[in-house]
């Protein structure tokens, strides 16, 4: 092989450009992420129930719901969240189950439930990763500035029916969700005394305008040459209409809904409010599916923005505006990755000059590097893997490696060389002389990592895009230490001005140590007393996953329960001033040590805010924290917890959180215990953010 490639240098340098090029064009198909998505194991089931209480949506929507759904087969963990307006059921199968096998599974359970009450939506069905939580965070607000909030609800039911699907039609959108909105109804107001007088009650005047509002078919008939369909049409078409309806009759006169009421179009009751920097809005976040690119999901969502801001979002006087995103994170750090990927190549090639003293072969072992890499990248995009902190990080772990085989080809050559062989016999027998060493190094490398490709949790499916990044760094350098290496040594001498270096000190402490049994002994003895005290005093501590965290603070508050929507808002009025004047300072709040701030949102519902914040300045993120959680702590009955958001494990304590869930018939005595647990966990771990669940107190 080695003497085809000598005779045809142009040919094997044609071959690598060509692995190099499809390497670079495969780095603008391979997705994107920050860290790979995990197999999708999540599937939640979204009940809606307009004005709802959670005690409504529990027993008559969820139980019924758990009934059919627990028995499907593969689940390993079921939980459901009530609030108002809705209910949500959590389902959790194992690594591999079948996503599509699944869904069936739990659309046929759902189809089994058929005592739903007449105004609950149909469920929604939505598998999600363990990375799907949203990373694009918009908000919707009036183009005149206006800063009342019901004019900004008034907007909720076309925001949901028109913005909502144009946002999830998106290549790559797994679902927009609206928050902080008061959908429009039609209210009924009866007046009691008119109703006595003629003898009516509220269960006629519902009956009547149900069986009034709705269009039935009538079939279709022949008339001559053509046949026409028959439909009766029966629904309102506007509140006069309505007032029109005849709900009975007295004595052959017609009695009309606006004889006995009023009708008028309003909003719901407000039962979550959003504000951004201080200013009412309607939050509208996104989140990705599983492998989609999320650099491309995100310029195409904001393409679809501006699109919208053009047209149909002012014919109505409102804007869309980016509030806040996880991707601008995502690319800071992978431009980090690339940019120590970068500098350790340059360090690399220094140290080869440094050691053979050629430029010649620096230059061929330094080739192999960026070779190396545009070829993993055409490995990772052949075997559907993306573009992401953990893949990159396998890459520039295998740099090292990648040298190897180059260096190993090199020095054999070189010393043929010395032996005064002309460069092409030099390159043949040494390239014959190592190979087999190569072959065999390479493979052993390849087989440490292979078992990773093949383990089926999360931790196998996370870090097996760093199995495939060195292994493919390791073969692509193995073809370039028998490729490239040839071609370059067998035009220029690879051989170092100097001649071999004597043996120096090193060879005579090795002839030292191996002089006697005993010595060995007692060198081995030596080594093994000082490996074991570095494994006592200086393992750092053990974690499942790395935190990755991000700069922005996730900052929750749950209050005792009972509070209303004013009272939450009362207790956010006390916080949120505090933040959202912080909004491009210029610098730290001397009177309460908060940071400059890039954004703050808040989410208030009854009982729930929720703040999400992100300094200006990464390095400000801890004061940040413990400031919110100070103010937060200081509010009577008010429970305070602020974390960064986490690229491994969620916005909700990252991986050095314990999660304790309770159970139980009697939810009082549960109340009781949680509270009783929260106290106890505060004292173990002083220094510690504890949270509460709300969802799970309703």
């Amino acid at each position: 092989m080695t003497r085809l490639i000598l005779r045809n240098p142009l040919a094997a340098l044609v071959s690598v450009l060509i692995l190099c090029l499809l390497g670079a064009v495969s780095v603008f198909r391979i997705p994107v992420q920050m860290i790979p998505d995990i197999s999708p194991r999540r599937i939640m089931v979204d009940t809606n129930w307009p004005g709802a209480t959670p005690q409504d949506v529990e027993q008559e929507i969820l139980i019924e719901q758990e009934k059919y759904l627990r028995a499907i087969p593969g689940l390993v963990r079921l939980s459901s969240s009530a609030e108002f307006g809705g209910g949500q059921v959590e389902l959790e199968f194992p690594s591999g189950t079948s996503v599509d096998e699944a869904l069936i599974h739990i659309d046929n359970a759902l189809s089994q439930v058929t005592d739903y009450p007449e105004t609950v939506d149909r469920p929604r069905i939505v598998a999600e990763s363990a990375t799907a939580e949203p990373f694009l965070f918009f908000g919707v607000e009036r183009l005149d500035g206006s800063t009342d909030a019901e004019a900004i609800q008034r907007e909720t039911n076309w925001i949901e029916n028109v913005l909502r699907p144009r946002l999830e039609r998106v290549a790559g959108v797994a679902k927009a969700e609206v928050i902080g909105g008061a959908a429009q109804e039609i209210h009924i107001r009866l007046d009691p005394l008119k109703l006595s007088a003629r003898n009516l009650n509220v269960g006629t005047v519902r009956d009547a305008v149900r069986a009034r509002n709705r269009d039935v078919s009538g079939g279709d008939r022949d008339f001559g040459k053509r046949r026409y369909f028959l439909r009766t049409i029966g629904r309102f078409a506007d509140l006069e209409d309505l007032a029109d309806l005849i709900v009975a009759r007295e004595n052959g006169t017609a009695i009309r809904l606006r004889d006995v009421g009023s009708v008028t179009m309003a909003t719901q009751e407000a039962r979550s409010v959003a504000f951004a920097d201080g200013r009412p809005t309607l939050l509208v976040t996104i989140g990705k599916r599983a492998g989609a690119n999320v650099i491309a999901v995100k310029d195409a969502v904001t393409g679809a923005v501006e699109e919208l801001n053009r047209h149909a979002l002012k014919e109505r006087g409102l804007t869309m505006r980016l509030l806040s995103e996880d991707v601008r994170y995502m690319e800071r750090s992978i431009d980090n990755v690339l940019s120590n990927l970068i500098a350790g190549s340059v360090l690399a090639a220094v140290v080869l000059l440094l050691f053979l003293r050629s430029i010649p072969a620096t230059a061929a072992a330094a080739a192999s590097m960026p070779v190396c890499t545009l070829a993993t990248l055409l490995v990772l995009a052949a075997a559907g893997r993306s573009i992401n902190v953990i893949s990159l990080s396998g890459v520039a772990f295998a740099i090292g490696m990648t040298l190897d085989n180059s260096v190993v080809a090199l020095d054999a050559i070189a010393r043929h060389l010395r032996m005064g062989k002309s460069k092409a016999a030099a390159t043949e027998d040494g390239i014959a002389e190592v190979w087999p060493a190569i072959l065999s190094s390479t493979l052993t490398t390849v087989l440490v990592f292979l078992p990773v490709l093949f383990i089926t949790a999360e931790a196998g499916q996370l870090y097996s895009d760093i199995a495939i990044a060195i292994t493919g760094a390791v073969i692509m350098s193995m073809v370039a230490a028998l490729i490239l290496v040839p071609v370059v040594a067998g035009r220029w001498s690879v051989a170092s001005p100097a001649k071999a270096p004597k043996e120096g000190a090193l060879g005579a402490a090795v002839r030292w140590m191996l002089r006697s049994a005993r010595r060995e002994l007692a060198i081995l003895a030596v080594s093994a007393a000082a490996m074991a005290a570095v494994m006592l005093t200086m393992v750092p501590p053990a974690e499942y996953l790395p935190e990755g965290e991000e700069a922005t603070v996730f900052s929750f508050m749950a209050a005792p329960p009972g509070y209303n929507m004013e009272s939450m808002l009362e207790v956010w009025r006390q916080i949120d001033p505090l933040l959202s004047r912080q909004v491009s300072a210029a610098e730290t709040d001397a009177e309460t040590g908060i940071p400059p701030l890039r954004v703050n949102l808040s989410f208030i519902r009854p009982g729930f805010i929720r703040f999400v914040t992100e300094p200006i300045n990464p390095a400000d993120t801890d004061a940040l924290i413990a400031n919110v959680t100070k103010r937060m702590r200081a509010i009577p009955g008010m429970r305070g917890f602020a974390a960064r958001g986490s690229i491994f494990s969620g916005n909700s304590g990252g991986a050095r959180a314990i999660r304790l869930e309770l159970s139980g018939g009697d939810l009082t005595a549960l109340y009781a215990t949680a509270l009783t647990v929260l106290d106890r966990a505060g004292d173990l771990f002083p220094d510690g953010q504890v949270n509460s669940d709300p969802s799970c107190l309703l």
